[in-house]
């Protein structure tokens, strides 16, 4: 049985369109396709043939496993003109073992004894067998050249000169009749249940048989998706339990207990082969006989648990694959790396950090401005300092006060200056100074509590650096 495989890179692309932009028949039966024959009146059958000792040689072809590849080569060769000559490069797969238990039985005057047959189909791996493309362009070039230096060939028979009728031998008939047929899995799935004809059962049975290996195939995978699904669930539950009562260390990873190797794309085929519609989910019901199916001797709970952890949690009828591979898929990694914070905040003062109606001109006359007024000021406060000396009975207590004062300004101009220069939202209005209100008394004993309200006075001092 010749058989071409689906293309995975174009059925994955297929499989993850929109079904409401397109429909497409994508799924995997349609996309397998057989290479079966055709004879005249009569159905599909197997490309093969009986074992001859003759042509064949040996003597027991179900002991001699060599004289049934030596058969399926000719008969190849006779129905489509395959050579698969090249057997040791060829891999031949035995799929199916029919035994037949024919009686004794007369046909057309013939006696036929009571007789056991077996029938094997082979499932050929013609990969190796293809010639290459550098290879196979050189020979073609030669065998065209080679048709081209032969005369023309002579007709066998002269064309009749009269109108007459056609005599077609019965050899010439048979290789007519001899067709090959590309048909895809749903096609032979298609079959007629009123089909009595053994060779086509035999292409029925094939098909029922290689759906069966791909629904115990993909049915596996589920299974093991399920269990997957079910352990990393079990592991976020534990790890929550555990979070409360013990604080986990920082940066503390846990080692996988399961190799789960299966890509979003295969595990997205698995479900689209049960979904042939296309819904987005499996029925809880239709996925527990799909489990049962496999063989394996699961029991009913442990088959209705492992579906009972999988379903939609507003729908338990419903097992919501997507959402499934999402959870089991692997995180997508940055490959841009990420911004250092750290190096962010140090980074220098833009224009772009300042009002946005401010000017670059605007916010340097703005952290100048307050030094100046505060000079101004503290030449205000020495100024009116200054007669506080004559009149105290105490001068070495006013000289006291008057360094204090000074020094108080100072730390107060200095603390100002790196509070403005560091400061990364600029203000326009000058900071208020923080320092303690002295009351300043003037020759016609008139107290002034504001800096502003004092009057000046003629003899300027300088403040101390």
């Amino acid at each position: 049985m010749f058989m071409s495989g689906a293309d995975l890179p174009e059925l994955y692309k297929n499989l993850r369109k929109d079904p409401s932009e397109d429909d497409g028949d994508y799924h995997i039966n349609s996309s397998i396709k057989f290479l079966v024959a055709k004879k005249e009146r009569s159905g599909l059958l197997i490309v093969g043939g009986s074992w001859s000792q003759k042509v064949d040689g040996g003597d027991d072809p179900v002991t001699e496993e060599q004289l049934l590849l030596r058969t399926a080569t000719r008969c190849a060769k006779d129905f489509v003109s395959i050579d698969l000559s090249k057997g040791d490069t060829t891999k031949w797969i035995k799929f199916i073992e029919i035994n037949y238990h024919r009686p004794a039985e007369v046909y057309n005057g013939r006696n036929y004894p009571e007789m056991d047959e077996r029938t094997f189909i082979y499932i050929p791996d013609t990969w190796n067998c293809l010639t290459a493309l550098n290879d196979l362009v050189p020979s073609w070039e030669a065998h065209q050249d080679k048709l081209q230096k032969l005369p023309n060939p002579q007709a066998r028979d002269p064309t009749p000169t009269k109108p007459g009728l056609l005599a077609v031998t019965q050899k010439e008939k048979l290789k007519q009749g001899n067709k090959g047929l590309i048909i895809s899995l749903d096609g032979l799935l298609d079959y007629n249940l009123d089909d009595r004809l053994e060779k086509t059962f035999e292409v029925s049975l094939f098909a029922e048989a290689f759906s069966e290996y791909l629904q115990h195939l993909y049915g596996t995978k589920i299974l093991s998706i399920l269990e997957q699904y079910a352990r990393v669930n079990d592991s976020q539950e534990d790890d929550e339990r555990e979070a409360k009562r013990v604080k986990l260390e920082e940066n503390q990873t846990k080692e996988p207990t399961v190799d789960f190797t299966l890509s979003s794309d295969e595990m997205l085929l698995a479900f689209r082969y049960f979904d042939r519609n296309n819904c987005g989910y499996l029925r809880a019901e239709d996925l527990e006989i799909i489990l049962h199916n496999l063989g394996a001797g699961y029991s009913r709970g442990f088959v209705q648990d492992i579906v009972s952890r999988s379903t939609d949690p507003h729908d338990s009828s419903r097992i919501l694959y997507p959402t499934i591979i999402k959870s089991l898929s692997p995180p997508v990694t940055l490959t841009t790396p990420l911004t250092n914070t750290n190096q962010s905040a140090q980074a220098p003062i833009t224009f772009s950090q300042v009002n946005n109606t401010t000017s670059p001109a605007d916010v340097e006359s703005t952290t100048s401005a307050p030094i100046t007024d505060i000079k101004n000021e503290t030449s205000a406060k020495s100024e009116t300092a200054a007669p506080q000396e004559q009149t105290s009975s105490t001068p070495a207590a006013a000289q006291e006060e008057e360094s204090t004062t000074t020094n108080a300004s100072s730390s107060s101009i200095s603390h100002s200056t790196e509070t403005t220069s560091s400061s990364t939202n600029v203000s326009t209005q000058p900071p208020e100074l923080e320092h303690d209100e002295v009351d300043y008394e003037d020759d016609g004993n008139q107290v002034y509590d504001d800096d502003d309200d004092a009057p000046d006075n003629k003899n300027e001092l300088t403040m101390d650096e």
